[in-house]
């Protein structure tokens, strides 16, 4: 049985997933109440709890809630509403939650005075509450999904443990092409019961996981190994070290969008600006973000290094913007670091920069989510 972490004050590794699930809430948010072609957008917590800690620190779905109430005006400005959908299989922990949510839409509505708040509930953001088994639950809404025209959603599945999000259920959010997840892992777990043939089965494991630093970059390519190849649907890490136990744990989002995992990766960065995928130094570079600018060299993250070196060798083959900014995320990186790369390159006459409508201007690569194909862009090494 599971520890109850609502019942105690939330360690440092919890709160630090709660906040990149804040922070990345409010890049998706913007993306959704811009999109012209939508009018819901769905956001499920299938482990929510009952809202706080101990000592009332908010928990995922009041940080949910507290983010859509906050920003109701732009909802109204746009034109949109949101569902939210929060379970539990336990009852008394809904009920719990059900009483702070509608303290949160109480005291929206009495400082506000909202129209839109009538009878207790709040037409523009609705709430409805579950408390049933994550694998019997997940099946009902999927379904449910799959009959409405483009529906935009957001999962967020922080399960107990790592056997939730088994082979089929990933399959499953897979195959949602509007929907971004993020869930949870015990990654620890992996470690300790990989050999079984439960484990094997359920997550798709066929030899042992092997315990590392990288065990939860290792996990998330194990399921990026399960998308079928003709799927746009991407993954990313960011691997999480709990400081009282040293236990490796993770949280992996996924989205059918590069749009999607660029907004996670700006998350990531922010919090990571070393490796953008942890609270540790994960490839035990030794990095000392304040060491003397004389010694900065010896300190610094490898994987910037790795990737310099694997952007020139795929630009050792003419590439367009398109195929570079996709290239630069599913190496975990961000267009500004390639961007900079690329003006280095540039700078030492290593760049070969050709316009695809005849124009070309000097440090425009356009490498971004939004262009189409600009330029192709050829590394070219000099000749002794």
């Amino acid at each position: 049985m599971p520890k109850d972490i609502n019942t105690e004050e939330y360690d440092a590794g919890t709160k630090l997933k709660l906040e990149i699930l804040s922070k990345y809430l409010v890049e998706w948010f913007q993306v959704m109440v811009n999109n012209e072609f939508l009018q819901t957008i769905y956001l499920y917590d299938f482990f929510a709890g009952s809202g706080t800690d101990s000592t009332g620190y908010p928990g995922s779905p009041t940080l949910i809630l507290t983010h859509l109430i906050d920003n109701c005006s732009t909802l109204k400005t746009k034109n949109k509403t949101a569902e939210l959908i929060f379970n539990d299989n336990a009852r008394e922990k809904i009920e719990k939650l059900k009483i702070k949510c509608h303290e949160l839409l109480s005291n929206c509505h009495k400082k506000t005075n909202c129209p839109y708040f009538t009878n207790n509930n709040c037409s523009l953001v609705s709430v409805r509450f579950e408390h049933k088994d994550f694998k019997e639950l997940f099946p009902e809404e999927h379904k449910k999904l799959q009959k409405i025209t483009n529906p935009y959603c957001f999962m967020f599945i922080d399960q107990y443990g790592i056997k939730e999000v088994d082979v089929r259920i990933f399959n499953m959010l897979s195959s949602l092409k509007r929907t971004d997840i993020l869930f949870f892992t015990a990654t620890a777990h992996a470690k300790r019961f990989s050999k079984t043939e439960n484990f094997q089965k359920h997550i798709g494991f066929d030899e042992d996981f092997e315990s590392s630093e990288k065990n939860h970059r290792e996990l998330c390519g194990h399921y990026s190994s399960l998308i079928p190849k003709d799927s746009g649907f991407l993954v990313a890490p960011f691997s999480i070290k709990k400081e009282d136990t040293g236990m490796i744990c993770g949280l992996i989002f996924g989205s059918n969008s590069l749009y999607g995992i660029e907004k996670f990766l700006q998350v990531a960065w922010k919090i990571d600006k070393q490796t953008g995928e942890a609270n540790y130094d994960i490839d035990d570079d030794d990095i000392r973000p304040d060491a003397p600018s004389l010694f900065e060299d010896l300190y610094k993250p490898k994987k910037l290094d790795r990737f310099k070196k694997n952007l020139t060798d795929f630009l050792r083959q003419e590439r367009n913007n398109k195929e570079i900014y996709e290239f630069t995320l599913l190496a975990g990186f961000l267009p500004t670091h390639t961007n900079q790369f690329l003006k280095d390159m540039e700078k030492n006459n290593h760049l070969i920069v050709r316009s695809i409508n005849g124009e070309t201007r000097k440090g425009a690569y356009y490498i971004n989510y939004r262009d189409n194909e600009r330029v192709r862009i050829l590394y070219e090494q000099h000749k002794d």
